[in-house]
């Protein structure tokens, strides 16, 4: 992991000790076991629990990593949402405190309960959706020479690292597995960001569990995988594994699908967008959903990319939508279909609330075929 990696994670986690200390106040206030010195110090250091696992994860024993890594996941997230209810709290204890009305006093004290109850709650559904990937099925008809039928899995945004693993990787395999694709393609985060741990723990490696269940594996990188340093060495890997990584470069399937897989986009900002093969089924693939109107200009026919996750838990999504002119799902251009994916995996804590993480099944079929069975 990177200089500015570590630096990251040290301002947030000064960050998570400042909300934790408002939050010490709220909870403390609706449980008085955490009201005193003890309670001040728990929550001060919480943010450690976060923190440690990501900058020692090569210092640390695996097993323990791993499992700081899950706790923090779930503190971070506990604290993002004790930031937003932590707002109504104050206002009340600020009137309380003028008005000396009892009433409220009381209020601010069941208030507390009640959020601690809603966020325990919260905390578990999440955990049990992304714990849950679907497989959502798209279909894109062309009036491209098309033998047959043809399956392509789509999946973006693993994120193998502490606390996404082996497990992880043998889960989706399964999955791919019972879909039957022709083709997959991974559009980007790989890693999470810290390749030495990765091949360490030997997930990457894994990822030949896809190729197993695929004829053809086609990725580009992300985001995340810049920052693991070395992405030389993690192209290299995949490709021991049967990935093959593009990176601005094209590839024609064994089925006769051209893709063209662009480089990440933040690290790579300008790229030349081939034109699109004019009597081949043709697919853009990217990391970063910005180029789906210059690709389908461009006359491509399929468009994918991920790095969104829908904005994983909400409220995110409402930033995602204005960030991104399509932030997730499925909407033509054009004649070109863009698909964008919730991704597979997760960042930080394996958790979701929302759109849940995802295997895309698309099935390219003839306008003929589509027709003819439409008529029967």
């Amino acid at each position: 992991m990177n200089r500015h990696r570590y630096i990251f994670y040290v301002i947030l986690g000064v960050l998570g000790s400042l909300a934790a200390i408002g939050q010490w106040q709220m909870y403390g206030t609706a449980f008085p076991v955490l009201a005193g010195h003890r309670g001040f110090v728990f929550f001060a250091l919480s943010p450690l629990l976060f923190v440690i696992p990501y900058v020692g994860a090569l210092k640390l024993p695996r097993a323990l990593t791993k499992v700081l890594a899950h706790i923090g996941g779930y503190w971070f997230i506990a604290t993002y949402y004790g930031l937003i209810v932590m707002i109504p709290f104050f206002l009340l204890r600020l009137a309380a405190m003028l008005t000396k009305n009892g009433g409220l006093v009381s209020l601010t004290e069941w208030y507390g309960r009640l959020t601690a109850l809603i966020l325990i709650i919260l905390l578990c559904y999440g955990a049990y959706v992304a714990r849950h990937p679907v497989v959502r099925r798209v279909e894109v008809a062309t009036g491209k020479p098309l033998a047959k039928e043809r399956r392509i899995a789509f999946i973006s945004d693993l994120h193998l690292g502490i606390v996404l693993g082996k497990p992880f990787v043998r889960k989706l395999a399964a999955q791919l597995k019972e879909a039957v694709p022709d083709v997959l393609l991974i559009g980007g985060d790989i890693i999470d960001g810290n390749l030495e741990f990765v091949l360490r723990d030997g997930s990457l490696s894994e990822l030949r569990l896809l190729r197993d269940a695929v004829p053809e594996c086609i990725a580009v990188f992300g985001n995340h995988d810049h920052y693991g340093i070395d992405i030389g060495m993690e192209r290299r890997v995949l490709s021991e594994s049967g990935i093959l990584c593009l990176a601005g470069e094209s590839y024609t399937t064994k089925d006769g699908f051209y893709i063209a897989g662009m480089a990440d986009h933040m690290h790579v900002p300008l790229q030349r967008i081939r034109k699109a093969p004019d009597e081949t089924f043709s697919i853009f693939m990217e990391h970063e959903p910005v180029q789906i109107r210059p690709a389908a200009r461009a006359g491509y026919d399929l468009y994918v990319s991920g790095h969104t996750h829908a904005g994983q838990f909400w409220p995110n999504r409402a930033a995602t939508k204005r960030i991104f002119e399509l932030d997730y799902g499925m909407k033509k251009y054009g004649s070109m279909t863009a698909v964008v994916s919730s991704g597979y995996g997760s960042w930080g804590a394996l958790f979701r609330l929302g759109v849940s993480p995802e295997i895309i099944v698309i099935t390219v079929r003839s306008e003929n075929a589509r027709k003819d069975k439409a008529g029967t």
